[in-house]
């Protein structure tokens, strides 16, 4: 997610450097995108389970309301494993059919399955993962927020 461009790989309308990106090694490409979204899904599932409580569990003391951040951290989680899930899904098709993006061209316009997929799932990727750094960004406001309040600063 360095860049959108990358998401354009498989669309129709391919420049000549993305022509290129495409046709070097593509299966090493999908491999590691495989890889690295399921280490991120991972972690990112790591990071949405509940945590311990210690003598709350007990059910001696009423469990309080969980701060903004702890919510904004969760939809933060889950964006991620949403936009990784989409990556999965991307790379583990594009290795399973490797003809699946040769199939897409702006000439050919009897197969728009392989079309239809790439930008589906070219949006889905940019969608979540856009808004998990968008979170990110009210997260980071939330932070300020608190600090500077508990600085006694207005």
């Amino acid at each position: 997610m360095a860049s959108p461009r990358l998401e354009t790989f498989c669309c129709p309308n391919r420049d000549a450097a993305t022509e290129f990106v495409v046709s070097f090694q593509p299966q090493l490409f999908a491999a590691l995108g495989l890889g690295s979204a399921a280490l991120s899904l991972l972690f990112a599932v790591l990071q949405m389970l509940p945590k311990r409580k210690g003598y709350r569990r007990l059910g001696l003391y009423p469990l309080p309301r969980p701060a903004s951040s702890s919510r904004i951290l969760f939809i933060i989680s889950l964006c991620d494993v949403l936009g990784c899930a989409g990556i999965i899904v991307r790379s583990s098709v594009w290795l399973g059919l490797p003809d699946v993006v040769d199939r897409v061209s702006s000439a050919n316009g009897t197969d728009v399955w392989p079309e239809v997929f790439c930008v589906g799932s070219a949006m889905w990727i940019q969608l979540f993962f856009s808004a998990s750094f968008w979170w990110t960004f009210c997260y980071a406001v939330d932070v300020f927020l608190v600090v500077k309040t508990s600085a006694g600063i207005r």
